[in-house]
């Protein structure tokens, strides 16, 4: 039986709790867990794959299990471990998870073997990197994926929080190096969160969205996305008591017509491309308390 080492990186995300319940109710018992809390991103990547590769002697395999990850059945861990009984040559495993905030199946959940390694890492916003590995890496779209449900009740700061991630990622602001695959692939995910938000206009996925609107906009670096950093909070604070409906007629010109929506993606990301400086967009006024209540 394959002993694993589950890391878990937290930053006040709601699930935690559920997190931990889930994974103490696995089947697979020969397990340990840690609990990385409240330290930015990159720093919080660069602790937990030093304390795996320090550990690669005492467990099998390594499993990175974000806080606001839900394992969604007893058996998951098992099924995942699985994976790794039957093919002796395969050394790093992605498993889908099933994303609230874009109401559909993202690559969320990595588990290695104890031999592969991490090097040296500086870029702030891709801190999620590959391992070096000899064996194999391999995607599981089917089962045992998606192995949990991903941030299934966030707070508002939150899903703010994805927001700029996402944004950033799309759009790729301020990176020494840009990745096109990563920012396509993130893209497709903001159009999914816009259309999740015009079904159910949930505020959170809403301030997600607000968020991304706050990357085209604005001069937004990677440091923003750690809860650690106060202008993260003052961002927030900017948008924080929107209500569903103002935040909808602020999306709507752009998020609602895909030629325009796609066009200022494409724009964005190929003066990063080029490296030329970023004229913000320009974003109409929020309201103001006296105009809400007289609004109201």
């Amino acid at each position: 039986m394959l002993n694993v080492l589950v890391g878990t990186l937290y930053s006040s995300e709601h699930e935690l709790d559920r997190c931990v319940d889930a994974l103490s109710q696995q089947h697979h018992c020969h397990r340990s867990h840690f609990i990385i809390e409240h330290m930015a991103e990159k720093a919080a990547h660069d602790q937990l794959y030093s304390r795996f590769m320090h550990n690669a002697g005492e467990y099998d395999l390594f499993l990175k299990l974000d806080a606001d990850m839900v394992l969604t059945d007893p058996g998951k861990l098992g099924a995942a471990v699985a994976q790794f009984e039957e093919s002796p040559e395969l050394d790093h495993a992605v498993f889908t998870v099933q994303d609230w905030m874009t109401d559909s199946a993202i690559v969320g959940i990595h588990m290695y073997r104890n031999r592969v390694r991490w090097g040296r890492r500086d870029d702030a916003l891709f801190s999620d990197t590959p391992p070096e590995v000899n064996g194999e890496r391999r995607y599981f779209s089917d089962a045992p994926s998606p192995l949990a449900d991903h941030s299934p009740a966030p707070s508002p700061a939150q899903a703010f929080h994805h927001g700029l991630l996402y944004g950033l990622k799309a759009f790729q602001t301020g990176v020494a190096e840009t990745r096109p695959a990563q920012a396509f692939t993130h893209w497709r995910l903001l159009k999914r969160l816009w259309h999740h938000f015009e079904r159910v206009r949930d505020r959170r996925l809403g301030l997600a969205l607000m968020a991304v609107e706050h990357v085209l906009s604005h001069t937004v670096t990677p440091d923003f996305c750690n809860y650690t950093n106060p202008r993260f909070w003052q961002t927030f604070g900017m948008y924080e008591s929107m209500t569903p409906d103002q935040m909808y007629a602020q999306l709507r010109p752009m998020w609602k017509r895909p030629v325009r929506r796609e066009a200022t993606w494409l724009r964005s990301f190929m003066r990063q491309l080029a490296h030329r400086p970023r004229k913000p967009r320009s974003m109409p006024k929020l309201p103001t308390l006296s105009t809400r209540r007289k609004a109201g």
